[in-house]
């Protein structure tokens, strides 16, 4: 047996008594895997001198780089946990029949994942430099609960299960006329266009359901477009997925600008989490040094979720967006371990979402940059997802006052916030209070 076979079995072994001891033997970090339901995978930094002896210590004396740490510490555990959920494949993309009571919601899909040869609107994880387009109808399940995603575990039963109806490949003039089709049969903020762009470790039946499910639950568009970058889907695969953002840069900008020159619509809503925010940023970025300002003056709203970015190469890309018409949305939180982790891989530099709005500093970066940066700490430790808090809060986010063209209301602008979630019965009760220099605060 290998000391490395040695290592995972004894970590398979002893992982509940190293859980127990974990205060005296090991740095623990959590993250969070996107499942049916939400579960955590633990990256342990152990104590080799505690548990792994002599043959540990060696082990660990060789690694001269911290991300190298990282990568064999993820990759040990990933293989040692068995208990992990399993994740959705493509069987539960199998069109079935719409049933009674089921609402149904359509997805417009752009993509740089290459096709399935045997399954053409099923997505995968290979690169495509031509971008792939395809529309999904997704039925949402008559129990459905706001901001649950009800997983099959096989192919959908559409009574109790997120399903999709139909789906169809489209080609490149035929999708953008549908998006903006959409949209103007739409009236007042239905002739807006949403577009989501999914994080890190998310599969294609991951992202397209979750963006029917904010879809359906939140309505703040009409017409919805998945942007899917092809992410590895593996804790394993973080500097992977790195590559596969940068590779599709061009084509989310193609995206957005193809949406913004359709006469139809009225304005864009722009959405990125995790990974897919650095995604974004530089997607924008890039529109702005083309001087697009008609593609720029239709984005009425910005919203990044946990964004994992460099907090300086953050700052570095909003001087070269400059301002927006509106202030950009940054969900944050202090207890985002799956940041945190992002952060160690990264050699302790520190991540945009993970900003403490107790330091002063980020309240003048967020008045000098344009930046609304609402605190979500609270949601995502009551919801029990450190990284995936934006989907509670998106149902009231979709609630906050807006202005006559979308936009959300001018009162809420650049500044810091805290979601205060205390001693309310239901989430949709919380309210956003306003950090202030003087630590008095504004209730929303």
């Amino acid at each position: 047996m290998t000391s490395v076979e040695r290592l995972k079995m004894a970590f398979r072994d002893d992982l509940k008594s190293l859980l127990r001891r974990s205060r005296r033997d090991l740095s623990i970090i959590t993250w969070g895997c996107v499942t049916g339901n939400q579960s955590t995978i633990g990256v342990l930094e152990a104590s080799c001198s505690a548990r792994w002896g002599a043959e540990g210590m060696a082990i660990r004396r060789r690694q001269q780089s911290g991300r190298y740490v990282a990568a064999i510490l993820i990759t040990a555990l990933a293989l040692a946990l068995c208990a992990c959920a399993a994740r959705p494949g493509s069987s539960v993309l199998t069109p079935v029949a719409a049933v009674e009571g089921a609402k149904q919601v359509t997805i417009f899909v752009a993509s740089t994942r290459a096709t399935d040869p045997s399954t053409p609107t099923f997505l995968t994880d290979r690169f495509t430099a031509t971008t792939t387009y395809v529309r999904y109808v997704v039925s949402i399940p008559p129990t459905h609960r706001p901001t649950e995603i009800e997983w099959p575990t096989d192919v959908p039963d559409p009574t109790r299960h997120f399903a999709i109806v139909s789906s169809e490949r489209l080609d490149e003039r035929r999708f953008f006329a549908e998006v903006g089709g959409t949209a103007a049969r739409g009236e007042g903020l239905g002739r807006d266009v949403a577009i989501f762009v999914h994080g890190f470790n998310s599969n294609f039946p991951e992202s397209l359901f979750r963006t029917a499910q904010l879809t359906a639950d939140v309505q703040v568009a009409q017409s919805a477009v998945l942007f899917s970058w092809p992410s590895k889907a593996a804790i394993t695969g973080y500097l992977a997925d790195k590559d596969a953002v940068t590779f599709s840069r061009d084509a989310l900008a193609r995206v957005v600008e193809r949406v913004a020159g359709d006469r139809h619509v009225r304005g864009m809503k722009l959405y990125a989490h995790s990974m897919g925010a650095w995604l974004t940023m530089e997607s924008v970025r890039q529109i702005r040094i083309a001087k697009d300002e008609r593609t720029l003056g239709k984005l009425i709203d910005l919203t990044l979720a946990a964004p994992d970015i460099d907090a300086e190469v953050f700052l570095q890309q909003l001087r070269v967006v400059g301002r927006l018409r509106s202030p950009v949305t940054v969900l944050v939180s202090r207890k985002d371990q799956a940041l945190s982790v992002s952060r160690f891989i990264a050699g302790g530099q520190f991540r945009a979402g993970a900003a403490n709005i107790d330091d002063p500093q980020v309240l003048v970066e967020a008045r000098n940059s344009n930046l609304r940066v609402i605190d979500i700490t609270n949601l995502a430790t009551q919801a029990g997802a450190g990284h995936d808090g934006f989907a509670a809060f998106a149902s009231i986010y979709g609630r906050l006052p807006q202005s006559s063209d979308g936009r959300v209301a001018s009162d809420i602008g650049p500044g810091v916030y805290e979601l205060d979630v205390a001693n309310k019965f239901e989430t949709l009760d919380a309210r956003l209070v306003q950090r202030v220099a003087d630590t008095k605060t504004i209730e929303r």
